[in-house]
This record gives C-alpha cells, structure tokens and sequence, in this order.
C-alpha cells in the first residue's frame, strides 16, 4: 500500500518536523493516547459529523478504506454532472485529502471541513486576521483545511474548488427536543465506533440548522502567505518538505523552544525503556546526555513567559538561570517563579511557605467550612429545545464538611447521568440545600466552579425563569462573583475562596515540578505532610468518625518502593484511558482537571452501553468526584498542621 501524506500528518509537523519522524515510527515513546473515539468524543465530533451530513440526503458516502480504492470511487462518482459525496479521497503526488462533505455542481466544487467548534454566526469578527496572519485560535483549522484544498485544487485543476469550514453555530438554540439522542455512537464486533442515526429523525429536526458553513478561502490565502514553521518554510515548501521526509523516513533537525514543554515524546518516567525523542532533540541541538534530561530545566518554569528568551541565550537547565533573569520583585508570580528556580539550584525539597499571608489568608475563613467540586460538560448537539450548543452542563458535584472542632464529612453529593437530561437546576437546587444553612467560608480549586455558577445564572435570565428560580438567584450572587466578560456586575459576601490561588500565593512544594493542578498537589503534599501520613494510613475514611458516601475503611496513604501512592490510582482503571487522554492532548492543569470525568459522562450519554456497565461508570464518578474535595480538604489540614505555630 502506498505512503500516503495525509492533513493529520501535516498537522503534526506543521507543529514540529521532528515530530513527525517520531510519530511515524513507533518504538519511540509518546503519551498521546491514540484513541480517535476518545478525541471525537471529547469534542463531540461524531454527533456533529452525522449531522452535517443529515442535511444532504442524497450525499453518496465512500465507504472504502483503502485509499487506493476510494480515490477509484470518487473519481468515478465525480463524472456526475451534479453529486454530493461523504468522505471522498483525492490524491496529489503522495498527498491524500479525504474531505468531510463534497458539493460538486458542474465545474464548481465546495468542500466543508466539519469541526465541531462553537462559532459565533452573529459575530463578523470572530473569524479574522490579526497583524500578519490567522488568529493562533483558528490557525488548526485553517492549516487544516488549507492543505485540503491544496490538494483539490492539484488534483482537479480543471475546477473551481471553494474551501468551507462547517461549525456548531452557538447563536442557534435549538428548535426541537431530543435531537442530540439521535445520534447514538454503536460499537461493531471489533470495537470500532461509529454513528447509528434514529430512524426517528425528521425534517422538522433539520428544519432550523444549529450549524453553520463559513467560506475560509481568504483566510487559507493569508495562512498559504504569511504562515512559516520553525525551520522558516513558507506553506508550500512545508508541504513539498514533510511529504518528502514521510515518504523517506527521514528527521528534521529539531529546534527547542518553550513548545517543548509539552512534547508528546517527552517521558517523565526516567525508567521507561522505548526511545526516548526528547532526549535525541536535546542531544543533537545542544549535546545534552541521556542521564541529564530528567534535570530540572527552563521548560518547566511554571507560567513563565520568556521561556524562548532564555533557551535563546543558552540557558536550559535551572541552575543556568539568574535572578535577574526571572527579575522577581513585586509580583507573586515572578517571585513564585524565583522560588521554584532557587529550590532546584539548592536541591531543597521542603516545603515553601508565606506563613504571615497564609496565616491573613485563613484568619479570613469561617466555620463551618465547605469544600465543593463540579463535573461539568458542554455538548455540541443540545438536549432540550431552546437551549444553545455547548452549554454548561452541570451533572455533578461533591461537597465536604469541616467542623470546628476538626469533623470532616463528606456531607453531599448530587449526580444525573440520565440520558438527555437538562441538570442545572435540579444541580443548583440541591447545591443550595447543601450550602445554604450557614454562613462558612466555601472553597473551590481553581475557577471553575465560579464560572459554571454564573453560566446557570445566566441560563435562568434567558430562560425566563427569574420570577420562579428568584431565591436561586441571589444564592449563586451571594457565593460568587460575576464573570469578567458579563455586563451584570457582582460579588458576593460569601466569594468562594479558591485554594488555587491560596497555593500560588503562599505555598510551593518543589515535589510537584511547579505544577499547580490538585492532581499534582495532592501526592506532593501527602508525600511532605507527616501529619496526613499518620492520619490517613489507618482506615479511618469511610468510618463513624469520617462518615463517606462512597468510601468504607479507606486507607488512603499505602507505599510501594518506598514512594506514596497517588490516592488517584486507588479508584481503578474503570476510566483510565480517558484520563490518559485527556493529560496527552493538553498541558494546561484547567482542562485535565475532571477532564475524564466529562468524557465519562458523554460515553454515558451517547454511547451503548449496558445497565451494568453504565451503573459501575455512575459508581466510578461518584468516587472521583468525592476523592477531588477530599484533596481540598487534605490539603487544609496539611496547610493547617504546618501554620500551629505561627
């Protein structure tokens, strides 16, 4: 079979060159999770890649594989004077478009790439230009479909060939009940996923589109004239260059920059036997050994910005750096970076504490205290008729209880895993019962939760229910404060208090490499806490003295190697593949925070499953979502333990 060079190919390269000699040859190491189901799912592509195709019933699709052949089946359907096509292949040279949807009328031929990404249809400006190229937001998708056409245009230079991108429209609510259920994802017998389309879907369902078709023709030009990779290759020598390379097997000279962070090739796992790419990179550019590239480097400097500027000045590792390089003064984040950087060149792994902020901090909080977490999703096909594509979906949230005199309970929770169901209110109502009944100080990781409470705020006002959800209102107002893009303007006298920023701002554990995530903070602190060590290593959670909902006579602290076990890989591996997903296409800590949680939730809802399977999901989230604000609450009584003598 030959060697086709294909967008996904591109879009590998178009990141790093080297990458593509990695990806394509597989002894070398990678953390992404090659799972085009996970991936589809997570951005809801396969609802909306069936319903692009449900407004063209009379579009042929080209069920081939082989490439060799589907290019046969399209050539030949393309004699047609008029024809619609799914998923035909065209070829030039050893390049290979398969295209989403195919109009051809006469000589005129469009082409729609269907992304399931919200876009704005009232808005002119959300697609445009910026300075001398595309806005780095839609560079993906127009690099995406730039290459399509590129091919097209080559291999049918006889026609006029027009680029379209086709998006979810989120100014579009949705006219009908139910529509996101006819779409259902079925397995065959070897596990390959694919869409089952209701029978029951009418043209009243299609009657007002929730998706909308953007001619990208001008801003493929502007990407084809200004867009150069790092090598500085115009579009059309990249193309002509990574082809040749794939076609070969040959590897570009890598070239390290601050996009090395989150190489996919990059291991963290200093014992991991496949070939390590990252470390051949940073061998052939700047003669680094195998043993030294686990050392504390540049890459890592947590939310530092000038990251290019010291590997331009042949500053890589740690101890390279000077203070006047971070230049710490003032601000928190300088001097947070600075902190992180002097541990490493001490080789001190103890613990960072502002102990005269921290202390300010928690003289400000009040009993009882609630330590909440929310599971949230946003679909790209609605539930409900009137609501918009990717709204806020809250499904689930846990709550913890700290008393006065040191009592922990996991006191709430709330879940709805019932297919098609709008939850927010229901979630809200419940959220309110758990909060509601006094004043303490509640606490969020990160600001999500602000967020998800103001979205629902939102949704009620448009929904015209003010007058019957009034009371819900002013809660959310009351333990919020109103997000920076809304007009409405509030906060609330019983703000959450967001433990993310109590760790920026007073805490640093050098065990967790500068990351902020809770999935990072948390084994770090148990690992430095002796306090939380001789709590947690008896069974005591999940017990009259630590009641649980989910948890009977957990031990949460065990070893193995002498190392403390994340507390994480306790719950299983139920849905451990969405989490490996999840951390391999983001190095952003917001996104892989419930990350897997929210594709948990969407196979419960789109997929078919069995009763049995999907109550052991519901069982599995349940126990996540509870281990989250215990982490919260862990991380209290270590922050604690450590400030009784100040």
């Amino acid at each position: 079979m030959k060697k086709y060079f294909t967008k996904s190919d591109f879009q590998v390269a178009i990141t790093c060159p080297t990458k593509l000699f990695y990806e394509t040859n597989k002894e070398y190491f990678s953390n992404k999770v090659d799972n085009p189901f996970l991936e589809s799912l997570a951005e809801g592509g396969y609802q909306v890649g069936a319903l692009a195709k449900a407004y063209y019933p009379e579009g042929i699709e080209i069920e081939a594989k082989d490439p060799d052949l589907a290019i046969n089946q399209t050539n030949e359907l393309l004699k047609k004077d008029e024809v619609v096509l799914f998923e035909p292949a065209f070829q030039f040279d050893n390049l290979l478009a398969r295209i989403d949807i195919l109009v051809k009328k006469g000589n005129h031929i469009e082409i729609f790439e269907v992304k399931a990404k919200s876009y704005d249809s009232n808005e002119d400006r959300v697609l445009k230009v910026r300075g001398i190229g595309v806005l780095k937001e839609w560079e993906p998708y127009i690099s995406d479909v730039t290459f399509q056409r590129h091919v097209l245009r080559n291999a049918l230079s006889e026609f006029e060939i027009k680029a379209n991108l086709t998006f979810v429209d989120k100014s579009k609510p949705c006219h009908v009940d139910g529509l996101n259920q006819k779409f259902v994802i079925i397995s065959d017998d070897s596990h390959h996923k694919g869409i089952r389309v209701s029978s029951n879907l009418s043209r009243e369902d299609l009657r007002e589109k929730v998706l909308v078709d953007v001619n990208v023709d001008s801003f493929c030009d502007v990407f084809i004239e200004t867009k150069e990779d790092v090598h500085g290759n115009n579009f059309f020598q990249m193309v002509k260059k990574y082809s040749k390379a794939f076609a070969e097997n040959s590897k570009f000279r890598p070239k390290i920059t601050s996009g090395c962070s989150d190489c996919e090739f990059r291991p963290k796992n200093p014992q991991n036997e496949q070939i390590n790419g990252y470390a051949e990179c940073l061998n052939e550019v700047l003669g680094i050994n195998k043993e030294e590239v686990f050392k504390d480097c540049v890459l890592d400097i947590w939310n530092f910005k000038s990251k290019d500027k010291l590997l331009s000045s042949n500053k890589f590792f740690l101890d390279e750096v000077d203070e006047d390089d971070i230049n710490p003064g003032d601000s928190r984040n300088k001097h947070r970076q600075w902190i992180q950087i002097y541990k490493s060149q001490s080789k001190d792994d103890s613990v960072y504490l502002d102990k005269v902020g921290l202390k300010e901090e928690m003289d400000s909080w009040k009993y009882p205290f609630h330590f909440i977490d929310f599971e949230t999703a946003s679909v790209a096909l609605p539930f409900n008729e009137g609501k918009r594509p990717y709204e806020a979906i809250a499904f689930q949230f846990s709550h913890h209880k700290v008393d006065e005199d040191g009592t922990i309970t996991h006191a709430n929770e709330f879940i709805s895993t019932n297919k098609g169901e709008f939850p927010n209110f229901e979630f809200l109502k419940h959220l309110k019962n758990a909060l509601g009944n006094d004043d303490g100080t509640i606490f969020k990781y990160s600001s999500h939760e602000n967020t998800i409470l103001a979205r629902i705020h939102m949704q009620i006002i448009e929904n015209n229910l003010s007058e019957q959800y009034a009371e819900y209102l002013e809660f959310i107002k009351s333990i919020t404060h109103s997000p920076r893009e809304y007009s409405m303007k509030w906060r609330g006298d019983r703000d959450m208090v967001d433990l993310l920023d109590v760790v920026i701002n007073y805490y640093y554990n050098p065990k967790t490499k500068g990351s902020n995530s809770l999935k990072a903070v948390l084994p770090s602190t148990l690992a430095s806490s002796e306090f939380l060590q001789t709590k947690y290593s008896k069974p005591i959670y999940g017990t009259p003295s630590m009641l649980s909902k989910n948890f009977t006579d957990k031990t949460w602290i065990q070893f193995k190697d002498g190392e403390i076990l994340d507390p994480y890989a306790s719950l299983g591996d139920i849905f451990k593949e969405d989490q490996e997903y999840i951390d391999s296409i983001s190095g952003l800590d917001e996104i892989k925070e419930g990350g897997a949680a929210m594709i948990a939730y969407s196979r419960m809802q789109f997929d078919e499953m069995s009763l049995n399977e999907s109550n052991e999901l519901k069982k599995a989230l349940l126990k996540y979502c509870e281990l989250d604000t215990l982490a919260m609450v862990m991380l209290y009584e270590a922050l604690k333990d450590w400030m009784k003598d100040v």
